[in-house]
């Protein structure tokens, strides 16, 4: 069995998006996912998470990202 990594990058709000877009265009290998709202990103992250998934949250109180 081989062990297969990817990184993704998610971001949140419109004070994040130039974070994905410079991401997207410095490495490709960094899957770049941005959405509008923190309810997006959960969303999408309890559709496609693994079992054995690592994820980092990081962001601002005010943005409540501790509830990701």
């Amino acid at each position: 069995s081989s062990d297969v990594c990817s990184s993704d990058l998610i971001t949140v709000g419109k004070e994040s998006a130039h974070i994905a877009e410079l991401v997207e265009n410095a490495n490709a290998n960094i899957i770049v996912h941005h959405f509008s709202t923190k309810g997006e990103a959960i969303e999408y992250m309890e559709n496609t998470k693994q079992p054995d998934d690592l994820i980092l949250v990081k962001g601002s109180r005010g943005m409540q990202m501790d509830q990701v």
